[in-house]
């Protein structure tokens, strides 16, 4: 027994130990060798090349190949294969048998492309629940129409040769067991769909080239709880072709149906605007940056009545736009409970701009709301240099007596507001510019205001 219990304890060594540490276990003692083994498989295992990948078919075929069944996520990042290498690794793949996870992302897709006997050896793996494809075509898409397994987790970058399919109905073989599905760059639109292809799906990510119709998604995936859309055509429509499409999706859902809640919808207000969404949703998270998109906020809450919105947009809404400021007073807003509100500074002219009357009209905004939580963000945007970044950051230093004070306005004259939080740039070495305020049941407010430092 106390031998049992001391070889027990000996292979939960390696579990504690650094990754070149792992392997000078293996070759020390032959007791390690199949409990590394499995510590270097159970994660992700990451090919970027093909020497990488010709030393992996050496160390997992080395023990009889009984190291497959601890493999479980390969990630492949290699083009061209060399013909001798190809073939070994295809020749491996039918002892993947655990395999739980397959991740062939970005340009690495043209592998099934360039070999396509991979794809249909990836297809009849059984074991897979998790696919990710990058850019590819015909054959990525046939080992997804082909595969054998209950994937429920699908994130696919695909472009079609010479052809156009709608994923909604391309993919239509996983829909019994999928439950997230993340496709971008799709060049069309949808075909009719009047039933319920994924009964399961419960997160769905598109990034497509032209209008969706959103009755398709509704009989597609009729226990959505999290949706994302964004469509590159979106942009080049006028106003009258923009109400054309948002009428058409309402009445569909009019005659049609809708879901009865949206968890969660991410986009942008256009996007929003034109899919008509009917249903609430309770959570929004919506970038609008420019004017030309904030000006569908409003139509776009109209009828989604969040009770929490996130927004990332420009100064000029809170500066200049008076219909932004006017829009939150009315009922569309009136639900919210959790308002977050990023301001990116994406132009220099707006480096050294009015944050006072960037707090008075968003506290004026605010102020007949029953919000309970608050978030305020100033950052710059993602271009930005370090001299830019600490030029903002000098801002946010000469006005720390101006964030106090709008901190303290929006504590007096929000009742309702439970958690305030404001927070601007954060630079290294810095916990940049925080307040945050919590309001308790039983007794006054605790407030603690942190300055830059």
């Amino acid at each position: 027994m106390a031998t049992t219990l001391n070889l027990d304890v000996l292979t939960q060594i390696p579990w504690f130990c650094a990754r070149t540490t792992v392997l000078a276990l293996m070759q020390a003692s032959r007791i390690f060798r199949s409990e590394c083994a499995k510590w270097l498989l159970a994660e992700e295992v990451i090919l970027k090349d093909f020497s990488q990948l010709d030393s992996f078919l050496l160390f997992i075929n080395a023990d009889g190949r009984r190291r497959y069944r601890f493999l479980h996520a390969p990630r492949l990042l290699l083009l061209c294969p060399p013909l001798s290498v190809s073939k070994r690794f295809l020749d491996s793949i039918p002892y993947m048998t655990n395999l739980r996870s397959l991740a062939i992302p970005n340009h690495s897709g043209q592998l099934l492309e360039i070999d396509p006997p991979l794809a249909s050896a990836f297809s009849s793996l059984q074991s897979l629940r998790s696919i990710q494809l990058g850019i590819t075509g015909p054959n990525g898409l046939s080992l997804l129409q082909t595969s054998r397994a209950e994937v429920r987790t699908l994130n696919l970058d695909v472009y079609v040769y010479d052809s156009f399919h709608d994923p909604v109905t391309a993919l239509q073989h996983l829909g019994p067991t999928l439950e997230e599905m993340r496709c971008s760059t799709w060049p069309v639109g949808q075909a009719v769909v009047t039933r319920a292809l994924y009964p399961r799906m419960r997160k769905f990510e598109i990034e497509c080239w032209s209008l969706l119709y959103i009755s398709q998604l509704i009989h597609a995936f009729p226990n959505l709880a999290h949706l994302s859309v964004t469509t590159a055509s979106s942009t080049r429509l006028t106003d009258v072709q923009s109400v054309l499409h948002h009428s058409r999706n309402v009445e569909d859902q009019i005659s049609g149906g809708t879901w009865q809640v949206l968890e969660r919808f991410t986009g942008n207000p256009r996007d929003l605007y034109l899919l008509g969404i009917c249903c609430p949703i309770r959570e929004l998270s919506l970038v609008a940056i420019n004017q030309e998109v904030l000006r569908f906020l409003y139509p776009a809450l109209t009828r989604a009545r969040p009770t929490e919105l996130k927004l990332s947009l420009s100064p000029e809404a809170l500066l200049n736009d008076e219909a932004f400021i006017a829009a939150m007073h009315q009922d569309a807003f009136s639900g919210l409970r959790s308002l977050s509100l990023e301001v990116t500074f994406v132009q220099i002219d707006y480096l050294d701009a009015d944050l006072q009357a960037i707090f008075a009209n968003f506290l004026s905004a605010v102020r007949e709301m029953h919000i309970s939580r608050l978030t305020f963000k100033f950052v710059p945007g993602p271009s930005w240099s370090v001299y830019c970044l600490n030029f903002i950051y000098g801002i946010a230093t000469r006005h720390e007596s101006m964030l106090r004070a709008f901190c303290h306005h929006v504590v007096d004259q929000v009742p309702s507001l439970e958690i305030l939080e404001l927070s601007g740039v954060r630079l290294p070495g810095t916990d940049g510019v925080k307040a945050r305020l919590e309001r308790m049941s039983n007794g006054p407010s605790h407030y603690v205001y942190t300055a830059p430092t």
